[in-house]
């Protein structure tokens, strides 16, 4: 998608160029159709005992599919300092407003993951004893068919198939808490269940539940913080940037 967008741009202005009698024909023109042909035939990945690649989500789940995280990608980050992190995370865990997502927000900030990963993850993902989580789809809601409803996409790219160490207690301590919240399989999307991320409605999580979460627990946190230092730009970035 990345090289079809590019081509798209070069192909615009050397069609400018012909039309202004720059050039006599627009070398960009059928180029792209090479290019998609060059990567028609997937090569053979190979795995070894820690990737524990018993299923291929490329292959299941059909194309990845944009979402506003590919925005944030390339916007200005807001990147929290150590004191920020520390303020935010015990106002978590002290105001009762904030209570059902303290593991949420722990797991994003220890692990780097994507939102959209976060929701994704199903207690077969998260392998405790060997110490590690493994990444394998996007959970999304969006408009399909005329209908909004929860589906998976695979990740970005094949180096978006990664294996996440759970090196600290905290990050080790969230998933166990939140695991232990749902002992039932819940809902079934795209032959999947047993998220480990849902709503107050024992629903699947959402990238879009994850942000408007966000931006209402950093106005209730920016209002209780006079320190000027460690107030916390309300933004969907905020805690995606650690």
């Amino acid at each position: 998608s990345t090289i079809d967008k590019i081509h798209c741009h070069i192909f615009s202005v050397l069609k400018r160029c012909v039309r202004d009698k720059l050039l006599t024909s627009n070398p960009a023109l059928d180029t792209f159709s090479d290019v998609k042909k060059s990567y028609s035939a997937k090569p053979q990945i190979e795995t070894d005992d820690y990737l524990d690649d018993d299923d291929d989500d490329f292959a299941e789940y059909g194309e990845y599919i944009e979402t506003d995280e590919d925005d944030d990608d390339n916007a200005e980050r807001n990147i929290l300092s150590k004191e920020q992190e520390i303020a935010f995370m015990e106002f978590l865990k002290t105001d009762p407003r904030c209570e059902n997502w303290v593991n949420v927000f722990t797991v994003l900030l220890k692990s780097g993951l994507r939102i959209s990963e976060l929701c994704g993850l199903t207690k077969n993902d998260v392998f405790l004893e060997k110490g590690y989580i493994r990444i394998r789809r996007n959970l999304l809601y969006r408009k399909l068919k005329g209908k909004c409803r929860r589906f998976i996409t695979p990740p970005k790219s094949r180096a978006g198939r990664r294996n996440l160490p759970i090196y600290c207690d905290e990050l080790k301590n969230a998933l166990i808490d939140e695991m232990n919240r749902h002992t039932d399989k819940g809902t079934v999307i795209d032959g999947r269940c047993d998220w480990v991320f849902r709503n107050r409605y024992n629903n699947t999580l959402t990238e879009n539940n994850a942000k408007d979460g966000l931006r209402r627990i950093l106005g209730y946190y920016n209002d209780t913080v006079e320190d000027e230092n460690l107030k916390i730009i309300v933004s969907s970035l905020a805690l995606r940037s650690m």
